[in-house]
């Protein structure tokens, strides 16, 4: 399973990139709301894909003083990370590995995990079960997992929401070059096949179940971007 470096448009313009997802703050929230409602004080979470900080900035604040260790392959945007860690104080409860989960070995374990606008970087030719599967090894059982991603029925769902995408970059202040990065990017994905990067709903909750999730619930929908909280079985 490789993913050795973030997407070209990832490092400089991460903040400005999400800030088009629609209803970005809610999804951050409801993460935080699923932890916080599962979780005791000082627990362990993973945070996979850690790079940018938000899931850091989203759970650093908690009242639960979570101990978070962020993983992500990407030294650049695990800077843009630390920088947050620091802003928030949080350093001495967040560790940040320069890796995969796969570099962290089985034998560590934790109380929850956090995947976001990751998975979608995997082909499904059993790279995406892997990277679930990874995950599922290191959590307890039990262990609520929040997993955010691009979802699309098929390519014709995509390209009808892309416009409509773009229309709302332009409503949060985006010059048309930036608001029209996202549908370009995630447009030259595959959608069908064994190649398939964007994948839709039904199969993302079929390789939870492969994988040693339980379902729980949909947390989050905006346009193409989705999150759902499922739990170690």
């Amino acid at each position: 399973m490789e993913y050795d470096a973030a997407p070209p448009m990832a490092v400089a313009d991460y903040r400005r990139l999400q800030a088009m997802i629609p209803g970005l703050e809610a999804m951050y929230s409801c993460l935080r709301a699923v932890m916080d409602a599962s979780l005791p004080t000082g627990a362990k979470v993973l945070i996979v894909g850690a790079g940018g900080g938000r899931e850091i900035e989203a759970l650093a604040p908690s009242s639960k003083a979570y101990r978070l260790t962020g993983v992500d392959p990407s030294g650049d945007m695990l800077s843009v990370a630390r920088d947050y860690i620091a802003l928030l104080d949080a350093t001495e409860r967040t560790t940040l590995v320069k890796g995969t989960v796969d570099d962290l070995g089985d034998s560590v374990q934790f109380d929850a995990a956090t995947s976001m606008l990751v998975m979608h970087f995997f082909p499904d030719d059993g790279a995406k079960l892997d990277y679930l599967r990874a995950i599922r090894r290191r959590l307890r059982p039990g262990a609520p997992y929040v997993h955010g991603d691009v979802s699309a029925a098929d390519r014709a769902m995509f390209a009808r929401l892309s416009p409509v995408v773009e229309a709302h970059g332009g409503h949060v202040g985006m010059p048309p070059e930036v608001a029209s990065a996202p549908g370009r990017h995630i447009g030259e994905m595959a959608f069908d096949g064994p190649k398939a990067l964007v994948i839709p709903e039904s199969r993302t909750l079929t390789l939870f179940e492969e994988a040693g999730f339980r379902p729980v619930a949909p947390i989050f929908c905006g346009l193409w971007y989705a999150a759902w909280w499922a739990e170690a079985v």
